[in-house]
């Protein structure tokens, strides 16, 4: 007998190693091999890492304020703020959108001293509790061009809010003036007639008399004449020649 055979007959196990089963062989393994494996990637907040234009204007600051002339001459797609009087508002209608069914939209008309522009009012933004005669301000809209039209249209990141009537300095270039009654009518060198109470016009000249005030400014428009009106709203508060 020999020397294997005599001690797995005494001791009840042979002198060679046992062979490990596939599964301790693994543990073995994986105790020596202190191996990290790669983590992840964090995972980012999906607010701030979405996709698409409204994402990138809702992680930008707030667009300048512009008036209304120098937004609607902005190139297509610029983000513009925009203050001024609601003068004319429509119906708010439904309409489907890249494949979305019942969107709202309302049009309403803003006007400041340089121009009138359209603004159209997306979604929840149609509901807004604002009417023609309000001053707004509506933040963060975007140029758009159809059919050789600019208007504005809101985004995501749009804020509509009510502002107190601001004062506003126009400049005239009178042509001419007829006056009937307590009004003064002017026709100015853009073509343009516009209307000034007949007092702030004396207010003006105070050394004129109020019968001899129609040829005094007439007389004046040599061949044109300028003045710079202050209004609150509708309301001319003073006339500067």
């Amino acid at each position: 007998m020999d020397l294997s055979t005599l001690m797995k007959s005494v001791v009840g196990h042979s002198p060679y190693p046992k062979k490990k089963h596939n599964s301790e062989a693994r543990g073995d393994c994986c105790d020596k091999c202190h191996c990290d494996l790669p983590r992840s990637k964090e995972t980012r907040p999906p607010s701030k890492y979405k996709e698409g234009r409204d994402s990138y204007i809702a992680s930008s600051p707030p667009a300048d304020v512009k008036n209304v002339a120098e937004a609607l001459a902005s190139p297509t797609k610029t983000r513009v703020s925009v203050r001024g009087k609601i003068v004319q508002e429509e119906a708010t209608r439904y309409v489907t959108v890249k494949n979305e069914d019942n969107v709202k939209v309302k049009n309403i008309y803003l006007e400041d001293t340089t121009k009138k522009c359209k603004i159209a009012l997306w979604r929840d933004l149609a509901d807004q509790p604002i009417r023609p005669g309000d001053y707004v301000e509506v933040s963060d809209c975007i140029t758009n061009t159809f059919r050789n039209e600019v208007s504005l249209s809101t985004t995501s990141k749009t804020a509509i809010t009510k502002t107190k009537c601001p004062e506003e300095t126009v400049t005239w270039e009178i042509e001419s003036v007829c006056i009937e009654e307590s009004k003064a009518t002017m026709l100015l060198k853009d073509d343009r007639v516009v209307t000034a109470p007949v007092k702030s016009l004396l207010e003006a000249f105070p050394e004129c008399m109020e019968e001899d005030l129609q040829q005094y400014l007439v007389s004046m428009c040599n061949p044109t004449m300028v003045v710079k009106c202050t209004f609150k709203g509708s309301d001319l508060l003073s006339m500067k020649f």
